[in-house]
């Protein structure tokens, strides 16, 4: 019989205060690659051992509310959920979190191992940039952590209508999202329209200041909805590279013609953020576009018209098989500059042969 190797899996544990811990736990549940989350009191007083909840409110044992968490770190690596953790707290707030107030409603960082500490040191780092107030979130080693009463674990499972100061829109998002969009790891996904400023900025640096595209009036968002809702349907895909929570580029395929004929081919088009250039961003990019156009069998040939100037774009296609066919001199002018296009293609479906 054969034997295949097990996936080892990568249990990390630490511990987040984020003010009342019923809305924190449950976000954090909805986080992919959380396995298990219990909810506590930590870092108080050792004078007071296992503390009950009204000790902790109202005889200032020192404890703060707080989360455990135990999560896949090949799924969520420490860094993205400290990330995602940041958006549901005020950084800024002292011993107060929506409309709770005490010293047991500060937030806090709570960890095990130095490795941990480094990290969490970073996001703060990162995270003090931009705020003028201090940051005001503990960063601390775990000195005790005792379990809350039975009733206050998963507490809005039991109560749905119960009192929570995180945003319900922030728990229901959290759910659709790959953690490590909010890592330093770049992530390949299809775009979401809640993308579509960040796509608008990237192309429309590329208007107003480059070469890659022979428009040259900057598009409204209004505008590239036309754009979008042609995308993401059909033979059209549209896919962002995400990375820190942020787009920092993409690349679709869309319609080449507008004739019956033509349905099988399509022009490519892959766009990077400026400040995220020669990151090996356009290669996991087309990487990913080629890969959804080789699947989809309606997809024969795959199209693309790049500047004669723009040498790192040949060379990128010329990576992936793309064959030059032929330039078009002096098609355009911008900036004052007669502009030439070169034309490339690739065949994608399994039975085409260059």
């Amino acid at each position: 019989m054969a034997c295949f190797p097990t996936k080892i899996i990568m249990i990390n544990t630490i511990y987040l205060a984020g003010g009342c811990y019923w809305g924190v736990q449950k976000y954090l549940d909805n986080i992919r690659g959380v396995v298990k989350t219990t909810v506590g009191y930590a870092n108080g007083d050792p004078a007071f051992v296992d503390p009950s909840y009204e000790q902790v409110r109202y005889e200032n044992t020192g404890h703060t509310e707080a989360v455990k968490v135990e999560y896949d770190t090949d799924v969520v690596p420490t860094l993205a959920l400290l990330r995602l953790f940041y958006r549901i707290i005020d950084p800024t707030s002292v011993d107060r979190q929506g409309h709770d107030v005490g010293h047991n409603y500060r937030t806090g960082v709570y960890y095990l191992t130095d490795e941990d500490r480094l990290v969490a040191e970073h996001t703060i780092r990162s995270l003090q940039r931009r705020y003028a107030q201090k940051i005001a979130v503990e960063v601390m080693p775990l000195q005790n952590f005792y379990t809350a009463e039975e009733y206050h674990q998963k507490y809005l499972d039991k109560n749905p209508g119960g009192y929570c100061h995180v945003p319900i829109r922030e728990i229901q998002w959290v759910k659709t999202i790959d953690p490590k969009e909010f890592s330093n790891e770049i992530v390949i996904r299809p775009s979401r329209i809640e993308d579509l400023p960040a796509l608008t900025d990237i192309y429309n640096y590329e208007v107003t200041h480059g070469f890659a595209t022979l428009d040259m009036t900057a598009k409204t968002i209004e505008e590239r909805r036309v754009w979008f809702d042609d995308h993401n349907k059909v033979n059209h895909p549209l896919y962002s590279a995400v990375t820190h929570g942020r787009v920092v580029g993409y690349v679709s395929l869309s319609q080449y013609r507008d004739k019956e004929a033509y349905a099988g081919t399509v022009e490519l088009s892959v766009y990077v953020d400026p400040s995220f250039r020669s990151q090996g961003i356009g290669t996991l990019l087309l990487e990913k576009i080629l890969e959804v156009a080789r699947e989809d069998e309606r997809t024969h040939l795959v199209v693309s018209v790049i500047t004669s100037g723009n040498v790192a774009s040949k060379h990128l296609h010329s990576r992936f098989g793309f064959t030059y066919c032929g330039t078009m001199p002096d098609v355009g002018i911008k900036f004052g500059e007669y502009l030439s296009i070169d034309y490339y293609y690739l065949k994608v479906d399994q039975n085409s042969h260059q």
